[in-house]
Parts: structure tokens; sequence; C-alpha cells
């Protein structure tokens, strides 16, 4: 498994046999929850010194987000053709109580994102181009997407997923963040 290190931060793929505790830490500290699997899903440790400091969970992208389609360019046949190359941050834990590290978050996302491609291509055979996410901006101000170089592109259209084909209004929409994962992603994604 690749791995990097960052300001002696380590980033490594949870095995198989880790994922049950990791999904517990989640679901104590993060204030989501742990979420559930599906599709293609990738559980990151960030550590330090083999200590875990954060961790990160990938997952597949929204179908469909105006301000993401708009901001690459796509025609919806290129959406469809297309959509598996975005991964989307689904959580995002820090493990240190607030204040500690300061600048751990951003340091630590900046090295996931850095093996983000080459995890997910050993994982699941293939390499995505862009990241997404979303922070709730009544609770967080997304200091370090902005740090690790996230593009914010605009907001959600206030759903949550329900149920499997089914989205409820939550009046709550969310800031949209994009990554890209490797130079000239976007002209990628939108290439005919």
């Amino acid at each position: 498994m690749t791995t990097t290190n960052s300001a002696a931060l380590t980033v490594r793929i949870a095995l198989p046999a880790e994922a049950a505790a990791f999904d517990a830490q989640l679901a104590t500290h993060h204030y989501l929850g742990a979420g559930r699997s599906v599709g293609d899903y990738l559980r990151q440790f960030v550590e330090r010194d083999g200590v875990p400091v954060a961790l990160l969970v990938w997952g597949p992208s929204c179908y469909a987000l105006k301000d993401r389609d708009r901001w690459i360019g796509w025609s919806a046949s290129q959406r469809v053709a297309r959509l598996k190359l975005i991964v989307q941050n689904r959580r995002f834990l820090v493990l240190s109580p607030k204040g500690q590290s300061p600048n751990l978050a951003s340091q630590a996302m900046g090295a996931a994102l850095r093996v983000l491609a080459d995890h997910w291509g050993e994982a699941f055979g293939y390499r995505p181009l862009l990241a997404e996410s979303f922070t709730d901006p009544e609770a967080y101000a997304g200091t370090c997407y902005k740090a690790s170089n996230w593009e914010p592109v605009g907001h959600s259209a206030g759903y949550s997923r329900h149920r499997a084909d089914f989205y409820s209004a939550n009046e709550r929409p969310k800031k949209l963040w994009l990554r890209e994962l490797c130079p000239k992603a976007r002209a990628q994604l939108r290439a005919v």
C-alpha cells in the first residue's frame, strides 16, 4: 500500500480488520456518525509515529450537483459517463482536541489528498480526478479545506438522502468544495 510522509504524517488505507474500530471512532466522535458504506468506499488513517491523528472516509460522488456540474462544464451525457471519476469526502475527523494541534486538520487533509488517487487506484482499479466535499456554513467555516487548496464553488440545494431513491428537504444548504487530484483534471473530465 502506498503511504506518504508529510511533516511526520503517514497516510494509509485502513485494513478490513480495522473497519469496525474505525467506524466506531466516527460513530462516537463525528457529529454525523459513521455513515453507511455504499459503492466504492475507502477509509484512510492519518498517523503520526504510528498513532492515528485523523480519519477520512471517501465514497461515491453525488449524482447531480448543479454548481459542480457547471464548474466542470459537463453535459448530462458527460456526467453519466464520467461521474465515477469524482470521489466524495464523506467524513473527516481529527482525533486530537480542538486547539491542541494547530494546523493538524489542514496538514492531515493535505497529506491524505496527495495519496488519495493512488490509494483509490490500488483499492478499486481506477484513479479519480476530482474530490468533492461539503461543509455546513452554519457550523464550520471550512478553514482546513481552504488551507489544503479546495475551491468553494457553490452550495447544495438543501436536500438530504432519506432512502436509496428519495431525498427530503432539510433547509440547510451545504457549501460545496472541489479539489483537483491531478493537473488539468477539470479539462479531462469534460474532454470529448
